[in-house]
């Protein structure tokens, strides 16, 4: 490529901020320092997660850290482009940043996995009742009158079509 087309292609990204060019370069795809948004990015990805007790190592020796006082495991990115394949689709990104070794875990990996999965949970549906002195009983005899008709009175032809000529149903 000669001197007047490389001058034209960074002209053209004058108008973006410094950490564009950066990653733009082809150089800095997959390596490079880190930059400021992808740093923030993981800080907002450990506090959507509670703040678990998870440290990120960037392959640039960057570390993010979650508020946790004692860090227990760490996320290590070895590639910049394992963090992008991570924000886009983050489960996926994951398995496949870490089936391919672009990323690893300091740590016990189970207990990192249980971390993240808890963190990502909804709160149980106990959490949000009240308690069970206050709650109504819903399970009345009319209620389980309706539930027995509504599973179990459907009529013969429902079941011809899979039991025996006998009618007879078995779990073996």
């Amino acid at each position: 490529m000669s001197a007047t087309v490389e001058n034209q292609e960074v002209s053209a990204f004058e108008s973006h901020s410094a950490e564009a060019l950066v990653l733009e370069s082809p150089a800095n795809r997959t390596t490079g320092r880190s930059l400021a948004i992808e740093r923030r990015l993981m800080q907002r990805l450990l506090a959507r997660l509670h703040e678990p007790p998870i440290r990120i190592l960037l392959w640039d020796g960057s570390e993010v850290r979650s508020q946790h006082p004692a860090p227990t495991h760490t996320l290590r990115i070895h590639t910049r482009s394992t963090l992008w394949r991570m924000v886009r689709d983050p489960q996926f990104g994951f398995g496949e940043g870490y089936a391919s070794g672009a990323l690893t875990i300091d740590g016990d990996f189970c207990e990192f996995l249980r971390i993240v999965v808890d963190a990502m949970a909804p709160p149980a549906p106990s959490a949000r009742r009240l308690p069970r002195w206050l709650q109504r009983n819903k399970c009345t005899l009319d209620s389980s009158r309706e539930n027995i008709h509504r599973h179990y009175d459907i009529g013969n032809d429902f079941y011809n079509l899979w039991l025996d000529d006998r009618m007879l149903y078995t779990c073996a």
